[in-house]
């Protein structure tokens, strides 16, 4: 049974890689069945390069609204019973479509798909595949259908990275609303986590896309993006009044919730933002009353109080040693 695969490629001043991405979509072992490219806003050479591509795509061209409102009318123009996401700096394997409409073939209550990638990681300074970072999760089951664990998996961590690894049942994106075009970042884990309300979920182990860092790409300001993160597990959890039974769902939220709130108040305290950083340990610290959970946040105030008074007495010692 062929699958018409409809692959959305959201592109904003993306002259220098626009090219690339589309031309991995035309390459797949699989064909798809339209690539639908929305150029939202671009004033460089963007619709230029678009234009030599002729009727090999579909080009919406907007104006500038964002990513998600842009990923939005490609869905609204989406004909295939399956829809792909491609950031514009990304490439896919070439057979990413082809084993992505396999699974779907062989697991009709599946409606969300996504793989592992390779991600450049500045710190190591080589390639690393995004599965690796969570190698010692004992409930990450790969490669078969999950419901409620992939909730669960996704409550705990938005274990599927980049839009450009995801494929899912137009069906199911239809009934969980698109992207939240109010949410400045993290939108996209909003949706994941609607969508595995709704359906079965796959994480397949096979690496199938390159991720491309650049400047453009990193996120530039850590705190908005956990306050986003933070902002979407609150509505997860009030939005969701059934699938998981409420106190299972309570304590998964609760864990995730008071995890986040540290990673702000760290991303707060390194930014010199010391007051917020505290406020931050004590709203983790409420949001889950357990053992485990009160362990984190001495261990975040203890270290964080340690260097404060090393820096403090850092700069004394400078003071006395230069009167």
């Amino acid at each position: 049974m062929t699958m018409r695969i409809t692959v959305i490629i959201p592109v904003y001043n993306g002259e220098r890689f626009i090219a690339r991405a589309i031309d991995s979509v035309l390459a797949q072992s699989y064909p798809v069945h339209e690539v639908v490219v929305v150029n939202d806003g671009s004033v460089d050479r963007t619709a230029e390069l678009l234009s030599g591509y002729g009727n090999r795509i579909h080009t919406i061209t907007i104006p500038n609204g964002g990513v998600s409102h842009a990923r939005n009318v490609g869905i609204a123009a989406s004909t295939g019973e399956i829809v792909a996401f491609l950031d514009a700096d990304d490439v896919w394997n070439v057979n990413k479509t082809e084993l992505q409409a396999a699974l779907f073939r062989k697991y009709p209550d599946v409606g969300f798909c996504c793989c592992d990638y390779l991600v450049f990681n500045e710190y190591v300074q080589k390639e690393v595949n995004h599965f690796s970072s969570f190698n010692d999760w004992n409930d990450l089951h790969l490669d078969q259908p999950l419901q409620q664990e992939a909730f669960a998996l996704l409550i705990k961590e938005n274990l599927v990275g980049t839009c450009s690894t995801v494929a899912i049942r137009t069906s199911v994106l239809t009934k969980s609303g698109g992207f939240d075009e109010s949410l400045r970042q993290a939108e996209d884990y909003d949706l994941w986590l609607r969508c595995a309300l709704q359906t079965e979920c796959v994480f397949l182990s096979t690496i199938l896309v390159t991720k491309v860092t650049h400047e453009n790409n990193l996120t530039a300001n850590v705190i908005e993006m956990c306050l986003c993160h933070e902002q979407v597990l609150l509505a997860t959890y009030h939005n969701c009044t059934s699938y998981i039974k409420r106190h299972e769902l309570q304590n998964l939220h609760a864990t995730a919730l008071a995890a986040k709130r540290y990673q702000i108040g760290n991303a707060y305290f390194e930014a010199g933002s010391v007051g917020h950083a505290f406020r931050y340990y004590g709203k983790g610290l409420r949001s889950s009353w357990s053992v485990s959970n009160a362990l984190l946040f001495l261990g975040c105030v203890a270290r964080k109080t340690v260097r404060m008074l090393s820096g403090g007495l850092i700069a004394k010692n400078r003071f006395r040693a230069n009167p």
